[in-house]
């Protein structure tokens, strides 16, 4: 299953040295102790894969923001972005999200609540044409600050979600209706067909 971490608009910065990730996102990596740098094995839409290196500036650089290098500007240049592109960067969740509910960082969410415990409700309208309510939680821990914490587990039992199901929330597809936030949510899978991997709406 996908998870967002982040999405960002391009600076000119961005497309020609580095890509600055905004720091909340940071608790998204684990890092071995003593070290401040990883790398991120990463998959486009097209399948191909990139090898960017997550750092961590040390204390006294006077702008400690976490930096993506490696191959981001080969990725830049053949994918022809500039800067005012937006990205989007997910990660594949494991059995324990699907378990225990989906956790979306606050920097994902636009202006988040600080409010540690406060409870609210998630309106959802899937590709079928069925509603469905979402229970939300802001909890907040020392890695990744504020973030949302989803109650889903009717939504993955009665769509048999699955490990590595791809779930995606359209963000540009939100509409007011009555008192809450309608959000449209699409659900696929990886098949095979005919020799070839695909992904199929579930």
């Amino acid at each position: 299953m996908e998870q967002h971490h982040f999405t960002k608009l391009l600076s000119p910065t961005d497309t020609s040295h580095r890509l600055t990730i905004p720091g909340a996102s940071l608790g998204d990596f684990e890092f071995p102790t003593g070290q401040h740098a990883i790398n991120i094995e990463a998959t486009d839409t097209t399948e191909q894969q990139w090898t960017f290196k997550l750092s961590i500036r040390r204390n006294n650089n006077p702008n400690p923001r976490p930096v993506f290098t490696g191959q981001w500007i080969r990725f830049v240049k053949e994918k022809g972005l500039r800067a005012g592109d937006r990205i989007v960067f997910s990660g594949q969740q494991t059995e324990d999200d699907i378990e225990n509910g989906l956790s979306i960082p606050g920097c994902s969410l636009g202006q988040l609540p600080d409010q540690e415990g406060l409870t609210m409700s998630m309106q959802v309208h899937d590709r079928n044409g069925q509603d469905w309510t979402f229970s939300c939680t802001i909890k907040r821990n020392d890695s990744v600050g504020h973030f949302l914490s989803v109650g889903w587990n009717k939504f993955v039992r009665e769509r048999d979600l699955r490990v590595d199901d791809k779930v995606t929330i359209h963000e540009e597809a939100m509409k007011k209706q009555g008192s809450g936030t309608w959000i449209k949510v699409e659900v696929k899978r990886k098949i095979r067909l005919f020799g070839e991997d695909i992904w199929a709406d579930v």
